[in-house]
């Protein structure tokens, strides 16, 4: 009906003379248009929601702008043309940008999932895959077995070195030997999965997106953890840095309670009876009726009091040095300024006494000298 309704509106504007007429359908034919595109909108964000959440970055973004195009191009068919590029464009960066606000809610960096958000069932199986479509394991020709030498060769330490020099600057270099050689990187650089820990499982990822540029496409369309660390989500995606981030692993540092957390704690404790809500409720008001509340205020009042008179106190010790040092100097009957200088002058160098009456070099003429 939408369709039927634009149509009319388009045809009708064309058969009306120049005037108010032609105005007054202009501005319905932008109502009506700019209402059809809000509806489109809505429809694409329902249909391409959920299926965000499994692709990847680029893919989700390219399949916004392509179901965009497509439901303009089947709405509006021939009168695509009479809406104007301009509408077209907006509705273009539109999806886009909604696209890539989905994307940044689950994804990070490059389109690369963060490791942190998966069981460690499925991180295993990803790793297992990447490692056979990255040739670690499985077959390989003897072109995919020289890059991953090239790969492995340039990172730091002995192994690398090892590879390096035994195996990738020997000519000739045959499979046998890259073979060999893919072994030692097995060994060396790719542990078995069953051997490796969530943290461990994490570091890999981490390490082989930096190192050997693994896009992890693998870990694309699987079921995200309901309980994550707090900090996954908003840590930084594998492929910046070599090392995963504290919150990635769930390690960072936590804050230290304050006392309005260390009371509402003891306060649940001792009541246990009744719903939690009803006892957090009525901890939160003893607090705000107790001496706690009052001291805690009085305590930050003091530290910002503290805080903003830092300037005045440090300018106040400067002040009492420069009065000591003027009163040392008035004693001594010294010019401070005199004093100030001497003391940053670089004392002369003088010579030794054991040095004195020789040459240039060491070697000159004694007073008791045999060619007296």
């Amino acid at each position: 009906m939408m369709r039927e309704s634009a149509t009319w509106v388009l045809y009708a504007c064309t058969s009306f003379s120049l005037g108010k007429k032609q105005r007054a359908c202009i501005m319905q034919g932008e109502g009506d248009l700019g209402e059809w595109l809000k509806q489109t909108g809505r429809e694409v964000a329902r249909a391409a929601g959920n299926e965000l959440k499994s692709v990847a970055k680029d893919k989700a973004a390219s399949y916004a702008r392509s179901m965009i195009g497509e439901g303009l191009k089947e709405e509006l068919g021939d009168a695509a043309g009479a809406v104007g590029q301009a509408a077209l464009k907006e509705a273009k960066k539109h999806g886009k940008h909604k696209a890539k606000q989905l994307i940044s809610k689950y994804f990070g960096g490059d389109g690369i999932g963060r490791p942190c958000a998966y069981k460690i069932g499925d991180l295993r199986k990803a790793v297992t895959a990447a490692r056979r479509a990255n040739h670690v394991t499985g077959p390989a020709n003897r072109e995919q077995l020289m890059h991953i030498g090239e790969q492995h060769a340039d990172m730091k330490g002995d192994i690398a070195k090892q590879i390096r020099r035994g195996y990738m600057e020997k000519t000739p270099l045959t499979v046998p030997m890259l073979r060999e050689m893919r072994g030692m990187v097995k060994d060396s650089f790719h542990p078995p999965v069953s051997r490796l820990n969530r943290t461990d499982v994490i570091r890999y990822i981490y390490m082989t997106a930096k190192h050997l540029g693994w896009s992890w496409s693998q870990l694309e369309g699987r079921t995200l953890r309901k309980n994550q660390p707090r900090g996954c989500r908003g840590s930084a995606a594998p492929g910046k840095d070599a090392e995963p981030p504290a919150r990635a692993l769930g390690t960072a540092s936590k804050r230290k309670p304050s006392a309005y957390n260390l009371f509402i704690k003891r306060h649940m404790a001792k009541n246990k009876d009744g719903d939690v809500r009803e006892r957090f409720t009525d901890a939160v008001e003893a607090w705000r009726a107790g001496a706690g509340r009052r001291s805690g205020a009085k305590r930050a009042a003091s530290t910002r009091a503290h805080k903003k008179a830092a300037p005045a106190r440090e300018r106040a010790r400067v002040s009492r040095l420069k009065q000591t040092a003027r009163e040392e100097y008035a004693e001594r009957g010294e010019d401070p300024r005199v004093a100030r200088i001497r003391s940053s002058r670089i004392p002369k160098k003088r010579t030794s006494s054991r040095l004195q009456g020789r040459g240039m070099y060491g070697y000159g003429h004694s007073s008791d000298s045999d060619d007296e």
